[in-house]
C-alpha cells in the first residue's frame, strides 16, 4: 500500500501519549462514570482510526494495552456501557483479530439481549426508538453480529492521478449562506 503525503502532520503517537497521560489505567478510580465511557470511547476510536476506518485488520499487540484493558474491565463494561460502547469495544477486538475472544461473545450476547423485537431495534439507554437517533448505535451492533470473514480497502486512488482530485482554485459553496 502507497500513503501519499498531504502535508498533513502524523500526531498519532502524540496523541496515543496525551491520551495515556490523561487516563492512565490507575486513574480510573478517580473517573466519574461519564468520564470512563468517554476514555472507553476514546480507546476505541484509537483502533478504528487505525483500522482506516473498518478496512485494515489490525495485528492482536498492535493496541493490547487498548484490547487486554477492555477485556480486563468486562464486567463493569457490560454493566455500565451503553450498547453503542459495547459495539465498538467488540469492534476492536474484532479489528485486532480477536473475533472468536469470549469478550465477544459476551458482548455480542448482550447486543442481542437488548434487541427490541416488537420495535425491531436497540432502543437507546432512555428507551427512545427514534430511528435516525438510534442508527448508529444500531449499525455499529449489526457491524459486529455480522462481522465479515475479510475487510476491504476502499477505493485505491492512483498517486500519479492524485492532481485531478484536487481543486486548482480554492473549493467555495456561494449557495451555502
Amino acid at each position: 500500500m502507497v500513503f501519499v503525503p498531504v502535508g498533513v502532520v502524523d500526531l498519532r503517537d502524540a496523541f496515543i501519549q496525551r491520551f495515556q497521560d490523561i487516563y492512565p489505567p490507575s486513574g480510573d478510580a478517580d473517573l466519574s462514570r461519564a468520564e470512563w465511557h468517554n476514555k472507553i470511547y476514546g480507546m476505541t476510536h484509537i483502533v478504528i482510526a487505525a483500522s482506516r476506518y473498518y478496512q485494515d485488520t489490525l495485528s492482536p499487540d498492535s493496541f493490547a494495552w487498548i484490547t487486554d484493558y477492555f477485556i480486563d474491565q468486562l464486567p463493569r463494561l457490560l454493566d455500565t456501557a451503553t450498547e453503542d460502547i459495547l459495539a465498538e469495544v467488540g469492534i476492536s477486538l474484532a479489528l485486532t483479530g480477536q473475533l472468536s475472544h469470549p469478550a465477544v461473545a459476551s458482548i455480542r450476547q448482550s447486543l442481542i439481549t437488548a434487541y427490541d423485537t416488537e420495535v425491531r431495534m436497540i432502543p437507546s439507554p432512555s428507551g427512545s426508538t427514534d430511528f435516525a437517533r438510534g442508527e448508529h448505535r444500531n449499525v455499529l451492533a449489526l457491524m459486529l453480529l455480522i462481522w465479515p470473514d475479510q475487510l476491504y480497502t476502499g477505493p485505491h486512488i492512483d498517486p500519479a492521478t492524485l492532481d485531478l482530485f484536487m481543486p486548482s482554485q480554492p473549493v467555495t459553496a456561494p449557495e451555502v449562506k
